[in-house]
Order: structure tokens, then C-alpha cells, then sequence
């Protein structure tokens, strides 16, 4: 249907269904609700696989495919009726009834993914259309709160926020949308909403009854989503706006990062509850969240924000994302939370489904990169933008989980506090080296896994029977279907597990590169700046040295206040501070832990990771080893303290 030979008469239909569209009265609205669904499903069909069809506005339009080819005539068919026809779309999806609204607006959404000259964001930002669409987030507030009741009399005004959400993130996506939209405070109309504070408590047994927030896990018949359910579909599309904004490159970033931030910050219970509620209910739905409640938090500027006037709820969520290292930093933490979604997601006497187990490896994976670029990000101070040559120290001197490991024995994560989440112990740098132990085995294992998957999708032909049925679903018997149906899923599922790990290895990598940077960076102040607090003065609060002057500016906290900075910094509560036996044994450990074996497999695995993408940047890994080397050598021939 999409070669070439039917791309006319696509395109004459496509016409005929715009000409249909200025036709139609603003009366006529299910018709008008019609047309667009067609209009929606001509350009679904013939968008680009893999994602949104984009070309930069400075470089040619080059067609390399059929679908390539219908993407580039649709959008000079759609900007042939000008004018109009923006005006027809935007002021239905703005005004038009519930239906022709929703469908407007995914109309807009896949207009927009196809429009790299971005005339439709320029016409839509003109003519005030964006501005309502962002302060409407606020005024339809009172009927997505509605939306949360056990049994909501309909559903339309979620289908709506949805359509909407998924527009604006895909605007926000670029930078001239992303800029468009922090410069209408779009961020805070949506930190203004009370629906988001509405999140059902787990079981409704930490609330009140009759507080708003406690309600019925299931519904009558099944068939309208759950409460918690419903709450994701709302929550979760603001997570990925606000991301959206963050990660887009442009002029806007500091901005985007100060409204985001203040986003966190009014509605500061909320993100601690969902940080505190990760050693409950373990699901792909409540990993889905973890991980992108996490991915927001270290890419906000709260985590270089440790200003002293700062709200007791940003403490809070600091506080509890550096309680997440030791839980999610351990390979044994993933086997267990991977192993309770499996067993929650198969039914009983099912078969486990490797794609729903690699998923939800994966959404741990993102949990453990989002706290270590946390930490990393706030060892910072004054954030990223300020290339600021301060370093803040996170993690406690205690090196015991990395000789365990190097033992050959089990480092059991600090036991979590069910009731407030939060670790009895502060996190230690013994975590930090366990893990990147356990990373480079688990990144030669998925390697090798990678690879098997590679070779059984180019002979899935030659694969036998047994094998074949291996790879099949539960819920698709074999006998059911022909040969070449089970070769053609097989396939299907092959090439789905051979990304999934593609991105496992990419996980890894980002773990291993981060880790190493927080290892460096502690390891250089213990070894090098710090001053014992039994050796001539006590410890400061802010714990911070400067890198480039390798001098002590601020020192490390050591569970007492500064006069200057009260317990905003108290992050890392050691009772006593580090004392000079403290950092001996730190250097007794670290040569014991850290060996030339750990630091060869780590660039062996940035090796293959060159191999693999030639367009990726060279000698982070090398560089940071070089570095913890010359530092062991420093240290191994120095006097105990300087």
C-alpha cells in the first residue's frame, strides 16, 4: 500500500479529506470529529518506523523511502491550505466538542512530528492557540480531580488531558517549542494543579479515610481503569513534559530547570511519598514511575540547589534519593525486585516471559544511572552551568562492602525503615566499588547475551521447533499457528529482546562511567584535602574542597552543624566525623578493593563500547582510570595525613 505506485492516488485522498475538513460547518462537529480521525490515521500510517519523522530546517529534504517520500507530501499538502486550515484545527482542538478536541489535538501531535520547518508551532504561538492550550492545564484542574473518584460518571476529560500532554511534550521536544513553552510558564500552571497531589495511598492504609487520596484499588466490572490506574495516566504525562523541557538543548535550560524545580518543590510530599514507597509494591507500573520521578529529580537544579534557605521538603527528597543508592546500586536488589515483577506480571503455571523480565531489569537500570548522576550532580557546587570547581563529599570512607565483594562474599544492602524509607547508615564508597565490580560482569554477560540474540535473528530460519516454542509467549500456543507465523514472531520478539539489551549495555556503561566519576572525586579528597577531625580541628559542614587549588575550602560534615549553614548540609550523618584511623584504613582498603584487574575490565568494556559507536566520545573511562591510579600511587608512597 505505501510503494510508490499508490502514493498518488494516498496523496489525492489526503487532499480530498482537507478540503473536506474547510468544508464542514463548526456546527457539524461529529462530522468534523470523522474527518479528523482519518486525517489522524492517514499520517500514522505513513510516519516513519521507529519514531517521529524530523529533518533539520538548514538541510535538504531527502525522501529515502516510501513512507519518507508520503511523510514529506503530506506536509507539503497540509501547508498548501495555510492558513485555514491551522485556524480550523487549533480552534477545535482549543473549543470544539470533547471528541473533535481530543482528536484535534493527536492531529496536532503527528502534524507536529512531521514538521521540521515548525510553521504550525510558529502559527499556534502567534495567534495565542499555545497560550490557552498551557492555561488550560490549570482551569480543567476541577474535572481531573473528578477523575480520581472511585466511580467517575466519564472518562472524556483524561482522554482530552491525554491528547494534550502528548502534544506539548512532543513540542517540547524541540527547542523552539521547549523555549515557547517555559517562556508561557507552562511548568507552573502544572505545579499549580491539585490533581497532582491526589495520588492513591498504597492500600489506603497510610491516610485517614475520607482523605481524597485514599481510594479503592479496583473498579466495578474492570472494565473503567483502576484509581491508580487513572492516576499514572495523568502523573505520568507531566513527568515526561517536565523531562522533555529539561533534556531539549537550547537558551531556555535555566529556566526550564528553576520552574521545574519549583514544581518539585510545591508539591514536595508527593515526590518523598513515591521515593519512600519503592520497597512496597513492586510492578513494571510502579518502576515506570520510580524511574522517571528520579530521571526528573537529577536533571532539576535541586540537586546542585543546597542553598540555606531552602524548604524542608527539597532537604527531604535529597535526602531520601541518596537513600536509594545502597538499594539500587546492588546486582542481588535487581534479582529480587526483577524476580517480584515477574512473578506479579505471569499468572500461575505460566512460563516467565524474558521480554517482561528485561524490561523491568531495565526500568532498574534507569533507577541506578538516575541517583548516581544525582550524586553525581550534587557533588557540584553551583550546578552544571557553572563549572564550578568545588566538590561537594556525599558518601562516608567506609570501603567494607568493596572487600567483601572482592572476598567473594555478599554485601547486604542497609535495611530500609518500611514506615520512613530512610537507611540507618549514611552511604558508603564501598557501595560505589562493589557495584561497578558487579556492572562489569553484568556488562559482559549481557555482551555475550547481546551477541547470541544478534546470531539466532540472521538464522531464525534454521532455528528448530523447541527453540522457536522457547521464544514464544504463553499466551500464543504454538499449534495454533503455521511455520512461518512462529518464525515471524520469533522474529518479532528476537528483535525486540536484541534491543532491549542493546540498551542494557548502554545502561551499564552510564552506571560504570558515573560511578567511577564519584569514586574519583572521593577518593581524591580522602586521600589528598581531607583533614581528620582527631588531627587538629573539626570537620565543616559543607564538605566541600576545591579541585583546582587542591586545598581545603569548606570540610566535610560530620554530623555536627555550622553556625553558617545549620543541617541543611547534615546529609551524611557520621557520629563522630572521619578520623585519622578512618582514612588509614581507607587506604589500606582501597588498594585492596580497587585492583589492576577491576580497573583492566572497565577499559576493556569502554573499549567495546568504542568499537561499537564510532561516533562516541573518547577516553572518559581511561581518563578517570589514569587518574584513581595516580592517586593509589600518590597515596602508597605518601605519609599517612599531609
Amino acid at each position: 500500500l505505501l510503494s510508490p505506485l499508490y502514493s498518488g492516488p494516498l496523496q489525492a485522498i489526503m487532499k480530498g479529506l482537507v478540503e473536506s475538513v474547510l468544508r464542514a460547518p463548526s456546527s457539524s462537529q461529529s462530522t468534523r470529529a470523522f474527518l479528523y480521525g482519518s486525517l489522524l490515521y492517514y499520517l500514522l500510517m505513513t510516519k516513519q518506523e521507529g519514531g517521529s519523522y524530523r529533518k533539520k530546517a538548514t538541510s535538504l529534504w531527502q525522501a529515502d523511502s516510501a513512507q519518507d517520500s508520503l511523510s514529506a507530501a503530506s506536509l507539503q499538502i497540509l501547508n498548501s491550505f495555510g492558513e485555514p486550515l491551522m485556524e480550523s484545527v487549533c480552534r477545535d482542538a482549543c473549543s470544539g466538542h470533547d471528541v473533535t478536541r481530543m482528536l484535534s489535538l493527536s492531529l496536532l501531535d503527528a502534524i507536529a512530528a512531521i514538521d521540521w520547518q515548525g510553521l504550525w508551532l510558529k502559527f499556534l504561538t502567534v495567534k495565542g492557540y499555545l497560550q490557552t492550550l498551557c492555561t488550560s492545564l490549570q482551569w480543567e484542574d476541577q474535572a481531573l480531580q473528578k477523575m480520581l473518584h472511585p466511580l467517575p460518571e466519564a472518562l472524556k476529560a483524561l482522554y482530552i488531558y491525554e491528547s494534550k500532554m502528548a502534544f506539548l511534550t512532543r513540542l517540547a521536544h524541540t527547542p523552539a517549542g521547549a523555549q515557547e513553552l517555559v517562556s508561557l510558564n507552562c511548568p507552573l500552571y502544572l505545579s499549580e494543579c491539585r490533581f497532582v497531589d491526589m495520588r492513591p495511598s498504597r492500600n489506603g492504609d497510610s491516610l485517614p479515610l475520607g482523605h481524597p487520596h485514599v481510594y479503592p484499588t479496583s473498579t466495578a466490572g474492570g472494565f473503567i481503569p483502576t484509581v491508580a490506574d487513572r492516576y499514572r495516566q495523568m502523573f505520568l504525562p507531566v513527568l515526561k513534559f517536565l523531562l522533555a523541557l529539561l533534556t531539549c538543548p537550547g537558551p531556555q535550560q535555566r529556566e526550564a530547570s528553576t520552574q521545574v524545580t519549583a514544581l518539585i518543590g510545591a508539591h514536595s510530599d508527593l515526590f518523598a511519598t513515591i521515593l519512600r514507597d519503592h520497597v512496597h509494591h513492586i510492578s513494571i507500573a510502579t518502576l515506570h514511575e520510580l524511574a522517571l520521578v528520579t530521571a526528573l529529580i537529577s536533571r532539576s537544579g535541586i540537586g546542585h540547589d543546597w542553598s540555606v534557605d531552602m524548604t524542608s521538603g527539597k532537604i527531604r527528597i535529597q535526602r531520601l534519593m541518596l537513600t536509594l543508592l545502597p538499594h539500587y546500586c546492588s546486582r542481588q536488589s535487581w534479582r529480587g525486585i526483577v524476580q517480584e515483577v515477574v512473578s506479579g506480571e505471569e499468572g500461575e503455571g505460566d512460563k516467565v516471559d524474558p521480554i517482561i523480565s528485561e524490561e523491568a531489569l531495565l526500568l532498574v537500570q534507569q533507577i541506578c544511572a538516575n541517583v548516581v548522576s544525582y550524586c553525581r550532580v550534587a557533588m557540584t557546587i553551583g550546578g552544571r552551568e557553572f563549572s564550578s570547581p568545588y566538590s561537594r563529599i556525599l558518601l562516608t570512607p567506609d570501603l567494607s562492602a568493596g572487600i567483601l565483594s572482592s572476598q567473594g562474599k555478599e554485601a547486604f544492602p542497609p535495611a530500609v525503615s518500611a514506615t520512613t524509607a530512610v537507611s540507618s547508615q549514611s552511604p558508603s564508597l564501598g557501595v560505589i566499588i562493589k557495584h561497578l565490580k558487579e556492572c562489569t560482569e553484568g556488562y559482559a554477560l549481557a555482551l555475550e547475551t547481546y551477541q547470541q540474540h544478534k546470531k539466532k535473528v540472521e538464522t531464525v530460519g534454521s532455528l528448530t521447533a523447541e527453540d522457536i516454542r522457547q521464544l514464544l509467549p504463553s499466551s500464543s500456543p504454538a499449534e495454533k499457528l503455521s511455520l512461518p507465523q512462529q518464525q515471524g514472531l520469533a522474529r518479532k520478539r528476537l528483535h525486540k529482546l536484541t534491543t532491549l539489551k542493546q540498551q542494557e549495555l548502554q545502561q551499564f556503561a552510564y552506571i560504570i562511567e558515573s560511578q567511577l566519576y564519584v569514586l574519583w572525586r572521593h577518593l581524591q579528597y580522602y586521600l589528598v584535602h581531607c583533614k581528620p577531625s582527631d588531627f587538629g580541628g573539626e570537620l565543616g559542614v559543607a564538605g566541600a574542597v576545591r579541585v583546582g587549588m587542591r586545598r581545603m575550602e569548606d570540610h566535610y560534615t560530620a554530623g555536627t552543624s555550622s553556625t553558617a549553614t545549620d543541617s541543611t548540609f547534615d546529609l551524611s550523618a557520621l557520629s563522630d566525623g572521619v578520623r585519622l584511623s578512618d582514612l588509614e584504613q581507607l587506604k589500606t582498603d582501597a588498594g585492596k578493593c580497587i585492583s589492576d584487574a577491576l580497573l583492566k575490565k572497565l577499559l576493556d568494556m569502554e573499549e567495546t563500547q568504542l568499537q561499537a559507536n564510532t561516533e562516541m566520545r573518547v577516553g572518559f573511562v581511561q581518563a578517570l582510570v589514569r587518574r584513581i591510579k595516580r592517586l593509589m600511587k600518590l597515596r602508597a608512597a605518601a605519609k599517612p595525613i599531609l
